[in-house]
């Protein structure tokens, strides 16, 4: 009996022993298991804030990986249209000097055909050249009298013009006297657009260049900005004035084309004939100075300043421009400094 209690005693005994060693291992492991949670969090946003730092990095990176990849494509582009540039320029200096070497060849040719027939015949020969070029001064001299006397009688009518404009005292157009059959009436060539055609292709390009910001009476003229005493002294149908040059653009060239497409229907060489004759002293009343004078003098009344001129004719649209190209009086407008362009181009003088 005694026994069986002093067991139970031990065991008592034994059971609080546990439970205070099971109460303290518990108070203990849920003090660590707080540490160690409390550790955990704030690794965890250590590992968050790294992520985000890592993340922003690499974009950075990427963002700095592709600039340089956009300016490395840049640079090859460039690089690209250098070499094809520079493959292109070595072409053509082949080509150049392939050309150059044909030109030597045919040159040395020709030249020792010529020593040999000079050689040969040099008593015939002697006797060509100086006929040649007995023929070639004599038409020369022929041409250049005929030239000055087309120049004078064209600056004795400008110079009316200039005289009238300068003494104010203005007086119609058709008071000039009679003039002879093949005499260039200055006047007559200059007169307004009368083909239905060049009136409406000067109303497209008035519209156009108002589209532009630009008012009339300010920065570009028409007969309608002077009175009827002055506009006559206007020979081109609009004068503008863009960036310190003075831009005349003449729409008569309208008047001669469609006549010619007329005239064609009818005779095909006539109106060939017609139109050369009356395009080449189109051309040369344009080109000369006075043209410009006479209109200088007209608008510098109005106190305007520039410091260049340039003359441009104007055609309705490029079909005319071909045709000027066929008749072989595109390039000879360029080389007097005369522009040949369509409505449509003015835009780019504005």
């Amino acid at each position: 009996m005694v026994y069986i209690i002093i067991s139970n005693i031990g065991l008592a005994i034994m059971m609080i022993y546990i439970y205070f060693r099971y109460t303290h291992f518990r108070i203990n492991s849920a003090k660590e298991i707080k540490e160690l949670r409390a550790k955990s969090d704030s690794q965890s946003v250590e590992l968050r804030n790294f992520d985000a730092k890592l993340l922003s990095s690499v974009k950075s990176y990427q963002d700095r990986v592709e600039a340089l990849l956009i300016e490395i494509g840049k640079v090859r582009q460039e690089k690209e249209k250098e070499i094809e540039l520079r493959s292109e320029i070595e072409k053509k200096f082949e080509i150049l000097n392939q050309k150059n070497t044909d030109y030597e060849v045919v040159h040395n040719e020709i030249t020792n055909a010529i020593m040999n027939i000079v050689n040969d015949t040099h008593e015939t020969a002697k006797n060509l050249g100086k006929d040649l070029y007995e023929k070639i001064t004599t038409n020369y001299k022929k041409e250049s009298l005929e030239n000055q006397k087309l120049m004078a009688k064209i600056n004795q009518n400008v110079a009316e013009f200039v005289a009238k404009f300068n003494s104010s005292q203005l007086s119609s157009a058709q008071s000039y006297a009679p003039k002879k059959k093949d005499e260039v009436d200055f006047a007559e060539l200059f007169l307004t657009t009368q083909s239905e055609v060049a009136k409406n292709a000067v109303i497209d390009a008035i519209d156009l260049i108002k589209n532009k910001g630009l008012s009339l009476g300010k920065e570009f003229f028409t007969s309608q900005s002077f009175d009827e005493s002055k506009s006559k002294f206007l020979l081109s149908e609009i004068a503008l004035v863009k960036n310190q040059t003075l831009y005349l653009l003449d729409f008569k060239a309208t008047n001669h084309i469609f006549e010619y497409y007329a005239n064609k229907s009818r005779d095909d060489k006539s109106a060939d004939e017609n139109f050369a004759n009356k395009f080449k002293r189109y051309l040369v009343l344009l080109s000369n100075n006075k043209y410009y004078e006479i209109i200088n003098s007209l608008l510098e009344s109005l106190g305007l300043n520039y410091k260049s001129h340039k003359i441009s004719i104007i055609v309705p649209s490029r079909s005319e421009i071909r045709l000027l190209k066929e008749l072989q009086f595109f390039d000879k407008a360029q080389q007097l400094g005369i522009d040949v362009k369509n409505i449509d181009e003015i835009e780019k003088t504005l």
